[in-house]
Order: structure tokens, then C-alpha cells, then sequence
């Protein structure tokens, strides 16, 4: 069971998110979206992410618009994205 104080998603390159047949690209912001969505915006103040996974996972870069996908989600339900 999921706690509903902590909500996650899983970072945008593998191993730690599973595909069916494709790569992560900016696509995988949309699961920020459901995660959002679940909750209610007005029950999200903001989304903090690491822009670049440097401290565990050796320098993963998210894959290219995946960054802007995330500020577009957030941005169109009005929560703060905090890089």
C-alpha cells in the first residue's frame, strides 16, 4: 500500500521504470500527471525533482523534453515544479 502523504514516481530512465517496448522519453512525465490527478491538484503543493540523478545513480540524464513535459503538467494544475 502507498502512502497518500508521499506520493512517487519512478525516475525517467531504467531500471527503475518499466516499459513495454520503448525507452523512457518525455512521455514518462505523464505518469507525474496521474500522480497529481490521483490526489487532487489542489492537494499537491509541488513536485520535487533531481534534474540530473547524480548521487545514486551515476549521472542519469532524463531523456530529451522529458524536463518541460514535467513543467508543462505542473504547470497546467497550477503546482510548483522544485528542480
Amino acid at each position: 500500500m502507498r502512502s497518500a502523504s508521499a506520493p512517487q514516481f519512478p525516475a525517467p530512465y531504467p531500471p527503475t521504470h518499466a516499459h513495454q517496448g520503448r525507452g523512457c522519453d518525455a512521455l514518462c512525465a505523464d505518469e507525474i500527471a496521474k500522480e497529481i490527478d490521483s490526489r487532487g491538484a489542489e492537494n499537491v503543493a509541488g513536485v520535487l525533482i533531481e534534474p540530473v540523478n547524480g548521487t545514486t545513480g551515476g549521472a542519469f540524464v532524463p531523456p530529451d523534453g522529458y524536463l518541460h513535459r514535467v513543467s508543462e503538467v505542473c504547470r497546467e494544475r497550477d503546482v510548483l515544479v522544485i528542480p
